[in-house]
Formats: structure tokens, sequence, C-alpha cells
């Protein structure tokens, strides 16, 4: 692989992990409002036996 292509290939790696990081926080987020503050029985309902 030539000098460049691991260049993009480095800068794909990072822009990928960059956004899934984010969609991991927003999940995590939404998780925590639908628990603590919206009380809705959200997260509940999707584990096992809910």
């Amino acid at each position: 692989m030539s000098r460049d292509g691991k260049l993009a290939a480095a800068e794909a790696h990072e822009v990928l992990k960059t956004l899934l990081l984010i969609v991991i926080l927003g999940h995590l987020g939404a998780a925590l409002v639908h628990r603590f503050w919206l009380r809705d029985g959200v997260l509940a309902r999707m584990l096992p036996g809910g």
C-alpha cells in the first residue's frame, strides 16, 4: 500500500472511530433520559424478561 493509501486509511479509521463513539454516547444518553427523567419504562422493556 502506498503512503497516501495508508494516510487515507488512517484518516478513515479516525473518522469512523469518532462517529462510533458519538453513536454509543448518544444511545447511552438516551437510555439514561428514559430511565431517570422520563421514567417511561422503555429501558426495562428492552431488557430480557421486560
